[in-house]
């Protein structure tokens, strides 16, 4: 069987452990199946895997949590109008994203903002 996977599988298979994206690459690597990808999609993984900032414990109105990925997304006045910085936190264990800092140049009120999220008001 061939199989094209997603670029943002291929990293969160890396980085965590026990979850269905590193579930697919076990797979891969005992040979059920042959990764198909193109020259793009390495360069993209190149461009997504050097945005991983760290791995860190966080707190978020008032739960903490540990080992989060803290991630930087740049993306540039041509794609998306204005230059934008997102610096996001996923966490393990199906907790997902549980902050985000978003800013934007030339901010202006409401361009630049920070997110919060409560885990128990929302899903993975």
């Amino acid at each position: 069987m061939r199989v094209v996977l997603d670029t943002g599988i291929l990293i969160a298979a890396l980085i965590t452990r026990n979850t269905p994206p590193d579930f697919i690459y076990q797979a891969w690597r005992k040979k059920r199946f042959e990764l198909i990808t193109s020259e793009w999609q390495l360069s993209e993984f190149r461009r997504v895997s050097r945005s991983l900032l760290a791995v860190e414990d966080i707190t978020v109105q008032g739960v903490s949590y540990t080992g989060c990925h803290k991630i930087m997304n740049r993306r540039s006045a041509a794609q998306v109008g204005g230059d934008q910085l997102n610096i996001s936190w996923f966490c393990p264990n199906n907790v997902g994203l549980v902050k985000l800092i978003h800013t934007a140049s030339n901010s202006s009120p409401g361009r630049s903002w920070t997110m919060e999220f409560d885990p128990s008001q929302s899903t993975p």
